[in-house]
C-alpha cells in the first residue's frame, strides 16, 4: 500500500517537473519571439525614414528646380510688362506729339523731332534687350557659313543676344549642324529659326532640348549651334508623343514630362482625365501605331521605367481617331495611376 502511494507521489512529482519545465520553455520562445518582434520593429522604422528622407530629399531638388524656374519665368514677365507698358503708352505719346510737331514745322519744333527720334531709338533698343530675350551661344568652325551670325543679329522677336562665339572649335571640315534649346525657350521661336537657317542652306540636322543638369540653369533660357556627330546621336525630334494620364502620381508625372522633353521628343502633355474613359489602359503602356516603331517604343518605356520606377509595357494600336500621316511618328503614353 505504502509502495503504491509513493509510486503515486512520484509520477506527479514527474509530471509537475515535466509541466514546469515546458512552461518554461514556452517562456523563453515567447520572449524570444517579443525581442524579434522588437528588432523587426525598430529596423522596419529606420527603414521607413530612410525611404522618408530620400523622398524628401527627391522632393527639394524637384522643389528647388520648380522653384528656379518659376523665378526666371516670373523675371521674364516683369520685364515683358514693364516694356510693354512703355511701348504702348509712352512711345505711342511720342509717336503722337511727333507726328503734330512735323505738321507746324519750325526750327524749334526740329529740334525737339530730333530729340524725339533719340528718344524713340532707345526704346527700340530697349524693347529688343528686354522683350523676349535669348542668350545665343555658337561654336563656330572655320567652314561655317557667315549666313548663321547674320540669320541671327537679324532676328527682333527674339533678340538674340550673343552670349558666346567660340572659335576653331574641332575638325575645320565640318560645319554647324544642330542647335540645341533651353526648356524655357520658346519651341516656336526655335522651329523659326531652324527654318530660316535651312533656307540658307544652312545644313540643319539635330534639333534638341538641353538635357538639364545641376549648376548649368543657363542652358534652361538659352539656344546654341554648334557641330554634332549625327551618326552617333539619336534625333527624338522627329517623334511625337502625347501623354494622357488618370489618377496620376504627381511626381512620377513630373519626372516623365522631363525626361522625354530632356530627351528631345516633341510631347504633348493632356490634363489629367477626371474619370477613366472606356478605351482608357488598365495599366501604364506606350502605343505604337506602326510595326517598324515598335522598337523605339520599347526605348521611350524603358527609358519611363528607368527614371520614374513604374513599369510601362508597350502595345499595337488600332488607330482610331489616328490619321495615316501621324501614325508614322506617334506614339500615345497612357499613365493608369490607379492600378500601381
Amino acid at each position: 500500500m505504502n509502495s503504491e502511494l509513493e509510486d503515486k507521489i512520484q509520477e506527479l512529482e514527474s509530471d509537475t517537473k515535466k509541466r514546469n519545465y515546458l512552461k518554461y520553455i514556452m517562456a523563453l520562445i515567447l520572449l524570444g519571439v517579443f525581442v524579434s518582434l522588437f528588432f523587426l520593429a525598430e529596423m522596419a522604422e529606420k527603414k521607413v525614414e530612410k525611404v522618408e528622407e530620400i523622398v524628401k530629399s527627391n522632393n527639394k531638388g524637384a522643389i528647388d528646380e520648380k522653384k528656379k524656374e518659376k523665378e526666371i519665368l516670373q523675371e521674364k514677365e516683369q520685364k515683358d510688362s514693364l516694356i510693354q507698358f512703355t511701348s504702348e503708352v509712352y512711345v505711342n505719346e511720342l509717336k503722337d506729339i511727333r507726328e503734330k510737331l512735323v505738321d507746324r514745322s519750325t526750327y524749334a519744333n526740329r529740334d525737339i523731332i530730333s530729340s524725339i527720334d533719340s528718344i524713340l531709338n532707345i526704346a527700340k533698343q530697349v524693347s529688343r534687350l528686354s522683350s523676349d530675350t535669348i542668350p545665343f551661344r555658337f561654336y563656330r568652325r572655320p567652314n561655317d557659313s557667315k549666313k548663321i551670325l547674320e540669320i541671327v543679329k537679324a532676328s527682333t522677336t527674339p533678340f538674340y543676344k550673343i552670349d558666346s562665339i567660340y572659335e576653331g572649335i574641332g575638325d575645320t571640315d565640318k560645319q554647324a549642324n544642330t542647335i540645341h534649346y533651353g526648356s524655357l525657350v520658346k519651341k516656336a521661336y526655335v522651329d523659326e529659326l531652324v527654318a530660316k537657317l535651312r533656307e540658307q542652306n544652312i545644313p540643319i540636322e539635330l534639333v534638341q532640348q538641353f538635357k538639364g543638369k545641376r549648376g548649368y540653369d543657363w542652358k534652361k533660357v538659352t539656344v546654341q549651334i554648334e557641330y554634332t556627330d549625327t551618326d552617333t546621336v539619336s534625333d527624338n525630334s522627329k517623334w511625337n508623343i502625347q501623354f494622357y494620364s488618370y489618377k496620376p502620381n504627381k511626381k512620377v508625372k513630373y519626372i516623365a514630362r522631363k525626361q522625354l522633353m530632356e530627351e528631345g521628343y516633341n510631347v504633348e502633355f493632356f490634363p489629367d482625365w477626371e474619370r477613366k474613359m472606356s478605351f482608357f489602359s488598365e495599366y501604364p503602356v506606350v502605343i505604337f501605331y506602326k510595326s517598324e516603331n515598335e522598337t523605339k517604343a520599347k526605348e521611350i518605356a524603358a527609358a519611363l521605367k528607368r527614371d520614374t520606377g513604374v513599369n510601362f509595357v508597350t502595345e499595337s494600336g488600332d488607330g482610331l481617331g489616328v490619321s495615316d500621316a501621324e501614325k508614322d511618328k506617334l506614339f500615345i503614353v497612357h499613365y493608369n495611376g490607379a492600378n500601381k
